[in-house]
């Protein structure tokens, strides 16, 4: 069952390879647990949701996070719901588990003056590296998601345009504008560095535009790597990685005027909920927009002239 639920991922939801293997990772967790404390022989044999309670208990005595708990049951939650719409079971049990709060805290912000400092020392000389600098360039001034950048595919570039068409989470498609330093940067890149990626490695021609030192797709992993190599090579001592770009992408748009609709579709969220964590503006910046926004300080200007 936990393949064809793999399969039904991959073929009727059309998750990504990340997206999927960790439902996959959640789903072996939970049988490998049931098995070994001699619960249950497979998932299909979870018939009480004490079992359940009692696998949350092993992972908080493990110290697992709440956002892991809650992760993985939702996992086990989508997993029996669709054991349930395919007639095997009667019931979803995870109906009657309520997952712990997850205390929501704001993502860490890499600053801009960082960023100017860090594209000015990338090395941009080789092929590879001015790869990673396009890379770096796209997920900070663009704000895709770390596997929307490595699933990026020739046809979805518009250079004249300066668009990329992008897939996103649920299928939902849309268009994100780049600059024009990013166009032309990108020309080069297709026409001259990864051809001779291709070339050198001797792997046929592929659709994807970003690809690897061995002339394949690129990964989540290749890219997180990479991020935390040009941190190193620049001799900064911060963390990075792919998702702080994305943040520090709406953080610098809503800072700078953008409203938050805008921001929302650039960034492909469903819910504008998830577009207003990005909205913590320092202090600075709130007494600024309040003394100009506000009509009675407006008025109180007035009086004092």
């Amino acid at each position: 069952m936990i393949d064809q639920f793999i399969d039904y991922l991959e073929n009727i939801k059309r998750y990504s390879e990340h997206t999927i293997s960790g439902y996959q990772r959640d789903l072996l967790d939970f049988e490998r647990f049931i098995i070994e404390e001699s619960l249950a022989p497979n998932l299909m044999e979870v018939k009480r949701s004490r079992i359940i309670r009692h696998y949350i208990s092993h992972m908080q005595s493990l110290d697992r996070s709440s956002k892991t708990i809650s992760r993985r049951l939702s996992s086990l939650r989508m997993y029996y719901e669709y054991c349930v719409e395919q007639g095997h079971l009667e019931i979803n049990l995870m109906h009657e588990i309520q997952a712990p709060k997850i205390e929501k805290r704001l993502p860490k912000r890499i600053h801009d003056d960082e960023m100017t400092t860090l594209f000015r020392l990338m090395d941009k000389t080789k092929p590879l590296t001015f790869r990673n600098y396009i890379m770096l360039d796209i997920l900070y001034s663009c704000g895709l998601r770390a596997s929307e950048l490595v699933s990026l595919k020739i046809k979805d570039v518009d250079i004249s345009e300066r668009t990329f068409k992008i897939l996103g989470k649920g299928q939902k498609m849309r268009y994100v504008p780049f600059t024009k330093t990013i166009a032309e940067n990108l020309s080069h890149y297709l026409t001259f560095e990864r051809a001779d990626v291709l070339i050198h490695t001797g792997q046929v021609q592929t659709p994807y535009v970003f690809l690897s030192r061995l002339g394949k797709k690129m990964t989540v992993r290749n890219l997180e790597k990479m991020v935390q190599n040009v941190i190193y090579q620049s001799g900064e001592t911060y963390q990075l990685h792919p998702h702080m770009l994305r943040h520090a992408f709406a953080s610098t748009l809503l800072s700078h005027g953008a409203d938050l609709r805008s921001v929302q579709e650039l960034l492909g969220h469903e819910q504008l909920t998830s577009t207003q964590i990005y909205t913590h503006l320092d202090n600075k910046n709130i007494q600024k927009m309040y003394q100009n926004a506000h009509p009675r300080m407006q008025e109180k200007k007035k009086e004092s002239s």
